[in-house]
């Protein structure tokens, strides 16, 4: 079993998932069910021969809505499949979403989740914001606030990161607080990330 961002083989009942109809929305809704925040990453190969060859394939055609959850989604157990179209994800701690619950990609705020909970603005600076913004795989943050402007979401989760403290925008240089929070939703804390620059 994988615990952190590192690429695994998908299994399903102890058997491996087909990539048809399987997109960004269904990997998403799998790594929100393992309790991970979102995708990192998936694709489909043949790459570990034996393993995957020793399994039965037992799930196709995941389609999942937008809204990145489980309930949404329709699968089939039978398959026309090979285990060549075996699925590899790579689920991410950290994401973000917006008030609907999806997840952000472009430059627009969202709120910060960790795991399926929120982040607590204790100890967060704009070293935290550049460190997982990069984490996630933007270039940088461009801006970040606390607030309850998600309330939907925010009310239906709990708040899971107490504090994330950095000295630097270097992520190996951050600590983690996971020990229960006395922070409450009011302060979130909200995120807006870039991808590009001038």
């Amino acid at each position: 079993m994988i615990t952190g961002e590192t690429e695994g083989l998908l299994l399903f009942s102890g058997g491996t998932v087909c990539d048809d109809s399987f997109n960004d929305y269904s990997a998403t809704a799998i790594c929100r069910e393992l309790g991970f925040a979102a995708a990192k990453h998936w694709r489909s190969g043949m790459d570990w021969g034996r393993v995957q060859a020793n399994k039965p394939i037992k799930l196709d055609e995941i389609v999942c809505t937008s809204n990145g959850e489980w309930d949404s989604c329709q699968f089939s157990t039978n398959h026309d499949c090979a285990h060549n179209e075996d699925v590899f994800l790579t689920c991410q701690d950290f994401t973000l979403v917006d008030e609907s619950g999806a997840v952000v990609n472009g430059e627009k705020e969202g709120l910060l989740l960790y795991k399926s909970g929120t982040v607590c603005d204790a100890q967060f600076s704009d070293h935290s914001a550049e460190a997982v913004c990069q984490k996630m795989g933007f270039h940088g943050a461009r801006a970040w606030r606390s607030g309850q402007l998600f309330e939907d979401q925010q009310i239906s989760r709990e708040v899971l990161l107490g504090s994330l403290e950095c000295g630097n925008n270097n992520w190996s240089e951050c600590i983690l607080n996971t020990t229960s929070s006395s922070c409450s939703h009011a302060s979130d804390v909200l995120l807006k990330c870039y991808n590009f620059w001038l």
